[in-house]
């Protein structure tokens, strides 16, 4: 491949205008206010203001500031949790009911972007699952076997068909299925806050009995909706349970029709890997190759971690050996780090001491993100609880929270993710 220079350190998704916050700047009441301005939030705002109900959404930067709007834009209901994980977990008939609710937030999101025309790079794309060793065709065949068990469409490619597929040899088996597409999660984030009641810039400095505390102003609110993800803990929320982990993403410069084909020589598909720090990919509308990685001492970091070059690095390394010779220059590289529980699923509940104050963290993906903010909204409209079990900060963790008091929560989680699913791998 040839010499490149070091791509950028920057949020390629944030390069056009920005428009002048709007700051909440004296005292209101309403009957729901959501804390929160990423895809959780919004969705939650959006779908109570369908069924006629007063919400306004804070948010401390800016709608799509941080891990929803930093994403690769993968509108799939298979995020860190396979449909395989979720039946050996849970059960098939409870897999079922939780992989349709991350279905809804896919159909959720399509739904927002086909009735009022967001401008969002909305690209329909199907999703592939591919293998990088004989270990990984099994998980793959293994994902198969769930989703046909379970009556969904897939189709399993073997380590001969695939060069058609996805343009190299070097994978050992893929699934694929449809009814997925990728976007530009930024834009969606902001075409979608354009049709709320929203104050940017407006962090919330303390949760009250009676609503929020904001730098201006207080906020009374019947309801408060906490949807900060990672962020759960600053406001004293789910502080032993939510943690991140951290990923990078890269966006290239515009590729030939050369290279697409080499990528793709029939479809364009959203790509991932069985690799446990997996590398993912797909092509943008504008024809540039996105894709993102990682490795494990990064991903569990404390902090955002910015080295654009060494990361390039990693994944012209990945390119090189999956797609040889394949002319690719990565433009800008940033970090994002994501909610996460010890199992990978949501964490959603209402506080005890604190019965206003209702909460979501550890989406890890943009439709479970969607479908728990409207989760949260039906809490609100008609009580809704049918998933509560599975998604309670009081289930059982494979690392437990007096384990966790003594190796630290870093540790915790990295052991808790290891048991939960990567040792089967």
């Amino acid at each position: 491949m040839q010499k490149r220079t070091d791509p950028a350190d920057r949020v390629h998704w944030y390069g056009g205008p920005r428009p002048e916050p709007r700051r909440c700047e004296g005292d209101r009441t309403v009957e729901t206010v959501i804390v929160g301005g990423g895809m959780a939030g919004l969705m939650c705002a959006e779908r109570l203001r369908a069924a006629g109900r007063e919400a306004v959404v804070v948010e401390a930067k800016f709608c799509g500031s941080g891990a929803s709007g930093k994403t690769s834009g993968f509108i799939t209901p298979d995020s860190e949790l396979e449909l395989s994980d979720l039946v050996r977990n849970h059960g098939p008939e409870s897999a079922r009911r939780l992989w349709d609710f991350a279905k809804g937030g896919v159909a959720a999101i399509r739904a927002q972007i086909l009735e009022h025309g967001f401008d969002c790079d909305f690209q329909v794309q199907d999703s592939l699952f591919v293998a990088t060793s004989d270990d990984g065709a099994k998980v793959v065949r293994e994902e198969h076997a769930a989703q046909e068990q379970l009556g969904y469409t897939s189709t399993v490619y073997e380590k001969k068909d695939l060069a058609a597929i996805v343009g190299t040899d070097t994978y050992f088996a893929a699934i694929r299925y449809p009814e997925t597409f990728g976007i530009d999660s930024y834009r969606y984030c902001r075409a979608l806050q354009a049709r709320l009641d929203v104050y940017e810039d407006t962090p919330v400095t303390a949760i009250l009995d009676d609503g929020v505390a904001t730098p201006r102003a207080k906020i009374t609110a019947k309801n408060v909706v906490v949807c900060t993800d990672r962020l759960l803990p600053e406001l004293h929320v789910a502080e032993d349970d939510i943690y991140h982990v951290q990923t990078f993403l890269a966006v290239s410069e515009p590729i030939s029709d050369a290279a697409a084909l080499r990528l793709f020589p029939g479809d364009k598909m959203m790509v991932w890997d069985t690799d446990t720090i997996y590398t993912y990919f797909r092509i943008t509308g504008d024809q540039r190759l996105l894709i993102g990685s990682g490795n494990f001492v990064s991903t569990y970091a404390a902090r955002e971690i910015h080295d654009p070059r060494r990361f390039a690095k990693k994944m012209y390394r990945y390119l090189e050996r999956r797609f040889p010779g394949l002319d690719v220059r990565l433009d800008a590289l940033w970090p994002g780090l994501i909610g996460i529980s010890k199992d990978f699923a949501p964490i959603v509940g209402r506080e005890t001491h604190r019965p206003h104050v209702l909460y979501a963290g550890s989406a890890a993906g943009l439709p479970w993100a969607a479908a728990l903010g409207g989760y949260l909204a039906e809490k609100i409209i008609d009580g809704r609880s049918d998933l509560d079990t599975f998604f309670s900060r009081q289930r059982r963790f494979p690392v437990s929270r007096r384990v966790q008091a003594v190796v630290g929560k870093r540790a915790a989680f990295a052991m808790s993710h290891g048991m939960a699913k990567y040792l089967r791998k």
